[in-house]
């Protein structure tokens, strides 16, 4: 893990390369909220200062799993615009309840590595729902006080 004031890097495709101009624009919301710290803290985000996202936002918790074992990712927020898209609501379930098993797993290795890289993650991804295909481009942004990641902060825009 990089210092306190050293601007982060992402995993995944290259921050850099954010094509969705929301995307962008909640990246630099985040990167001024973090200042010189290494992530901000939940407190730091205001949901009215991301209004317009708000639909394509999620907040998962991260559950630290006992004796060693991997954390686990809690939905507190499933925003009602990827409702939409994938059919069902999540909120306050945990990924691992996901149905499909290659989108979960999926999930679970994308929120572990926001989490063990502390860092963000921006991935251009294809998810296929009942023969539908939905391309989607997402950011996740690691939130927390300064010693650890308790949440992490995602946002999908899908295309079309």
């Amino acid at each position: 893990m990089g210092t306190a004031d050293q601007a982060p890097q992402a995993t995944g495709a290259a921050i850099g390369d954010i094509a969705d101009p929301g995307l962008r624009r909640l990246f630099d919301y985040w990167e001024r909220k973090r200042g010189r710290r290494r992530w901000p803290a939940r407190a730091d985000i205001d949901p009215l200062d991301l209004r317009d996202l708000l639909g394509s936002i999620v907040i998962v918790d991260v559950v630290p799993g006992d004796a060693g074992a991997p954390p686990r990712f809690r939905y507190r927020l499933f925003g009602t615009k990827i409702v939409e898209r994938v059919g069902f609501e999540m909120t306050g379930k945990f990924i691992d309840e996901w149905a499909d098993p290659e989108y979960r797993d999926y999930l679970n290795w994308s929120y572990a590595e926001v989490y063990h890289a502390a860092r963000p993650f921006r991935r251009l991804r294809r998810l296929v729902k009942d023969d539908r295909i939905m391309n989607y481009e997402s950011l996740m942004l690691p939130l927390g006080p300064a010693d650890r990641i308790e949440q992490i902060l995602a946002c999908q825009i899908f295309e079309g």
